[in-house]
């Protein structure tokens, strides 16, 4: 995978190396039963994986991700996938918003990803609400996923 361009206004995410890739293979592996009986991803596999930035790949560099190639993405999305299919589904659905970020005008996408941690994944809703919240939003609601 490939270094990003660096950012003067924001701290760029670098693109996840195979080693560490390969501690959150390990430990994807090691939930993949949980995974499946929960039928949702452990919180902290999901902190983990967003702490060393496996959803940001995707997230241009001037907003503070690592902007890898798409197909380093994928072949990181492949290897996830592998390990268990949920996750991988969940890693795609969590980097999916950063390909439409180009397209954002510049306030908003620097709002959007000035927390390091945000992910964004999205489908066609049948009811939601959304709340304001001391820190943001707090969405509720029912997906056909």
């Amino acid at each position: 995978m490939q270094a990003s361009r660096a950012s003067s206004e924001t701290s760029t995410r670098r693109p996840v190396t195979q080693a560490v890739l390969d501690r959150h293979l390990a430990a994807i592996r090691a939930a993949a039963d949980q995974i499946d009986r929960d039928r949702e991803l452990p919180t902290p596999l999901v902190r983990a994986m967003a702490e060393d930035g496996l959803f940001r790949q995707l997230v241009p560099s001037v907003y503070g991700g690592a902007e890898i190639p798409f197909p380093d993405f994928l072949d990181l999305l492949k290897q996830v996938g592998r390990a268990d299919g949920s996750t991988g589904w969940c890693v795609n659905q969590g980097s999916v918003w950063a390909t439409f970020t180009a397209m954002m005008p510049e306030p908003l996408a620097r709002k959007v990803w000035s927390d390091p941690n945000t992910m964004i994944a999205n489908g066609p809703i049948r009811e939601a609400s959304a709340e304001t919240t001391a820190t943001g939003f707090k969405l509720n609601g029912r997906w056909p996923f």
